[in-house]
């Protein structure tokens, strides 16, 4: 009678178990269900709220707004490629008191990765002889590179820190890259019509010039 207690109540168990383990993955299902569609939203407003500005600052700050909303970070910030030096011009979650906006530095890119222009993700930056920390972001223990692109040429990255080591994953840099490929083409619009309006002020001023000449 104990065994055949025993079976019955083994066959009750697995019954029960494999029920919870369907209704688990359900859940699990629904919740992966529902983070996509509110990053694929989030997604959509952040590519759209690039289109409605073509002051470079106010890209700047739209970038890293909405960049927010679809990946959770400690501080982050825009860097461009000048010449032979990286250059940050946009941060956020930086300490306030130290000059971070204008900084330049060397970006040996041989050394990270053979292909740039895809994302680089250091999941514990202390554990990691490549990477050199800046005063002001002792914090940072895990970081991503996301390669800004713009017709065929890296103009720069948007770099991400968080002060919890492995908080990266591929599946957050390829939805930031996904929106880093819009914004390299926003900034480039910008820093085009930024141009244009100098130029423009400066053949208005040589025109008055002129005209006082005359």
């Amino acid at each position: 009678k104990r065994d055949a207690f025993t079976d019955m109540d083994e066959r009750i168990l697995n019954t029960v178990a494999g029920s919870l383990a369907n209704g688990i993955e359900k859940i699990q299902l629904f919740e992966l269900e529902k983070k996509r569609r509110k990053q694929a939203e989030a997604l959509r407003e952040s590519t759209a709220a690039l289109t409605t500005s073509l002051e470079i600052q106010k890209i700047y700050d739209i970038i890293l707004n909405t960049s927010a909303h679809l990946v959770n970070y400690t501080s982050a910030s825009i860097e461009l490629i000048i010449d032979k030096y990286v250059e940050i011009v946009a941060q956020r979650g930086l300490p306030e008191n130290q000059e971070f906006i204008g900084s330049k530095y060397e970006f040996e890119i041989s050394k990270w990765a053979p292909d740039i222009r895809k994302p680089i993700i250091i999941p514990d930056v202390r554990e990691d002889e490549r990477f050199k920390t800046i005063s002001g972001t002792e914090f940072s223990r895990s970081r991503t590179w996301i390669p800004l692109t713009a017709q065929n040429k890296q103009i720069g990255f948007l770099n991400f820190d968080s002060d919890k080591p492995n908080f990266f994953f591929e599946d957050d840099a390829a939805l930031l890259q996904t929106f880093a490929n819009q914004a390299a083409v926003a900034i480039e619009n910008a820093r085009l019509f930024e141009r244009e309006s100098r130029r423009t002020q400066i053949i208005e001023a040589m025109a008055d010039i002129a005209n006082e000449t005359a």
